[in-house]
Order: structure tokens, then C-alpha cells, then sequence
């Protein structure tokens, strides 16, 4: 299996996860400002971009193993949304790989459980999977509309989402179902505090994906964990809120690294 990785910059090693049903141009004007300090790798997850959708199973180890085996044997992860859940997993599965944990708009349950108020309702997301099964592109629009939903830029930055895809090629079908599976079913919380790696997380004050109120949460199972809420910020806060987004990645990377080694 085969994933695509483009590398900018030199240093250490910072790989890139987007999110479900987009691919790696999604970054934007962040890795011209992590590229002067980091050699940055954004990989497409299988199925997105242009990788292969061999490792898009229902099985999130299978995201995590397809990833391995193209970034370097360290580096620092950073993860949006689905694919910050694909960090935490390599972080639990191999944690001599990953040096340090950034998290953007990202959650160990995306799901609302009776002792997770910090979640989406599961009938609402299985509604929205019956709507990919029937039009798939149609489906893929209302959910960038989501993405940016409460945010103070709606426009732009779905502008800029749209763009990302256009850009690349189209996920794979496979890719949005089997994602969308793992979204719907994966839960890293009662592992999540085995992690020992320094990890910070970056939320949206408007997210109505992954709710600020998640940081909360994060506190509790991750007491040493870095938790940023960017005010008026979406579910994509590095496009709604760039500058300020990039400035609080730009600082939580070097820290984490400085964690990492000291």
C-alpha cells in the first residue's frame, strides 16, 4: 500500500494529518510558516488525495500501519479532525514514533456517549452516512458546510475548503465510508492517558463538530495536556483564523518539541 507524502522545509520532522473527505492541500498558509522551522510532511490518508484507498478498512490500526510506513521512524505528529484520531492511535500503538502530539479540532470519541457530552449525536451522523451512500458529492458539500458552520468567516473559508478538493483528486468512495465508520465507532479514551509524550490541543470556540467543550474533557483524562480554544474559531480554525492559528501552532510545536527532548 502506498501513500502520498509531500515534504517542505528541513528540521525535525512534523507529519500532517487532514481530516475525513479531504487531502493534504487543505493546510494552506501553514506550511509556509512550519516550513521555516520544521520539515514538514502533509500525507494523504488512504483513500484522499492522492493515495491509495488499499489501507481505507474499518479498521483504524490499518490507517495508523499505512501512515507508518512512509513518515520518518520520529517525528511530531499534528492531526485535524479524523486524522488527529489516527495520531493518537500511532502514538498509542508506537510510541517511540511520535515524539510529541498536536491535536487541531480533534477528539478521542467523536460520538456524544452518556459520560461524553463532547460528541456528535450517532443518529444524526448514521442519517448523514445513508446520505453518502445515495450522493456522494452532495453529501461531501453539506459536510464542508459544517466544517466552517458558526465560524466568523463562513464564506472564505468554505471557499477554501472547496478549493482543496478541487485542487486534488476526489476521495474515494471506500475512503468516505470506511472513515465515516471510524468516526462513528472508534474510542481512544480509556487509553488516551497512557500516553507520556508531551500533546497539545487546539480548539474552536464555534466548532460544531468537535465542540470547545471537548477541551474539558481533555483535561481530565490528559491533566498535563496544552488545551487552546480559538475564539470565533470553526471546525477549521487554520483557514477561518490563520494568523492566529498559526501563530498558536507555530509556538505549541516548538514547546512540544522542547518537551519532547528536555
Amino acid at each position: 500500500m502506498t501513500l502520498a507524502v509531500k515534504s517542505y522545509g528541513s528540521g525535525t520532522p512534523l507529519v500532517m494529518l487532514h481530516g475525513w473527505g479531504m487531502n493534504s492541500g487543505v493546510w494552506g498558509s501553514a506550511v509556509d510558516t512550519l516550513s521555516q522551522h520544521f520539515e514538514v510532511l502533509l500525507v494523504d490518508l488512504p483513500g484522499h488525495g492522492d493515495s491509495s484507498s488499499e489501507a481505507a478498512t474499518n479498521q483504524l490500526d490499518d490507517w495508523v500501519d499505512a501512515v507508518l510506513e512512509v513518515v520518518p521512524q520520529e517525528a511530531v505528529w499534528l492531526g485535524w479532525s479524523l486524522g488527529g484520531m489516527v495520531a493518537q492511535r500511532a502514538a498509542l500503538k508506537s510510541p517511540g514514533r511520535v515524539k510529541a502530539l498536536m491535536m487541531v479540532t480533534s477528539t478521542p470519541c467523536f460520538i456524544r456517549q452518556h459520560d461524553w457530552p463532547a460528541g456528535l449525536d450517532k443518529q444524526g451522523l448514521e442519517k448523514f452516512g445513508e446520505k453518502l451512500m445515495g450522493n456522494t458529492q452532495k453529501a461531501l458539500l453539506r459536510y464542508l458546510g459544517l466544517q466552517v458552520r458558526g465560524a466568523s468567516d463562513e464564506r472564505s473559508t468554505l471557499k477554501r475548503l472547496r478549493e482543496s478538493i478541487i485542487k486534488s483528486n476526489p476521495p474515494s468512495r471506500e475512503a468516505l465510508e470506511s472513515g465515516l465508520y471510524l468516526l462513528q465507532h472508534a474510542d481512544l479514551r480509556d487509553t488516551l492517558g497512557e500516553l507520556a509524550m508531551p500533546t497539545c490541543w487546539l480548539f474552536g470556540e464555534k466548532d460544531t463538530l468537535v465542540p470547545a467543550l471537548t477541551s474539558i474533557y481533555i483535561e481530565k483524562l490528559l491533566p498535563r495536556a496544552t488545551r487552546i480554544t480559538i475564539p470565533s474559531g470553526g471546525h477549521a480554525p487554520f483557514l477561518s483564523h490563520p494568523v492566529v492559528s498559526e501563530t498558536a501552532l507555530e509556538q505549541l510545536v516548538a514547546e512540544t518539541l522542547q518537551g519532547a527532548v528536555t
